[in-house]
């Protein structure tokens, strides 16, 4: 991500990796969408001076860990695809992922997360970064797992939407109610919809 300055765009500092460490730590344990600078510097314990010089500002601050955990995110979804041959293991890379989110280390991924996105709604310009790599890459991404197992172009890019919406909503309701196992039943009740063999919207 880059930060702009009076029309210009410069580009935000790379921190040292331990740097990074901990100020992600301290975003997955308090949130930092609606902290500031000092607040973080205090429970992160780096200087707040050491912080505006890694990061520039909190913008910079707040591009580093959205990098960081974006690229955590896809390095390990890119892992799994490779597992995806047919429609059963499609399915189970669906579920192995869901039993992955609702861990306790993943919890707090996904609560911050869901504060980083309705942050980035209510400031579209400032976010723009974020908000273009949130939906488009996602469906690019599940869209080819189910032309790999055999669905058309359209079919899995519908599919790829319909899971993808539908993964981050079973997500809050987790968040929020903690029962994991109705979530994960109505998920198979939806992955047996969505993976079913299509029929011909001709004879619907």
């Amino acid at each position: 991500m880059r930060k702009k300055t009076e029309g210009a765009e410069q580009p935000v500092k790379t921190p040292p990796a331990s740097i990074l460490r901990k100020v992600v730590n301290d975003a997955l344990e308090h949130g930092y969408v609606f902290r500031s600078m000092r607040a973080i510097a205090e429970t992160s314990g780096i200087s707040h001076r050491m912080l505006n010089y890694h990061f520039g500002s909190q913008y910079g601050l707040w591009a580093a860990i959205i990098g960081e955990v974006r690229g955590s995110e896809s390095a390990l979804f890119k892992a799994e695809t490779e597992l995806v041959n047919s429609v059963d293991d499609l399915k189970a890379f669906f579920l192995t992922f869901w039993r992955r989110y609702t861990t306790t280390e993943f919890r707090a991924f996904y609560q911050l997360h869901f504060e980083t996105y309705s942050y980035a709604l209510r400031h579209r310009e400032e976010c723009a970064d974020f908000l273009s790599g949130v939906v488009e890459p996602w469906v690019g991404a599940i869209s080819e797992l189910f032309r790999k197992v055999g669905f058309t172009e359209q079919q899995a890019n519908e599919r790829a939407r319909i899971m993808l919406a539908a993964m981050r909503g079973f997500t809050l309701d987790f968040l929020t109610t903690g029962d994991a196992g109705q979530i994960e039943n109505a998920g198979r009740t939806l992955l047996d919809l969505v993976c079913a063999p299509p029929k011909d919207r001709a004879d619907q």
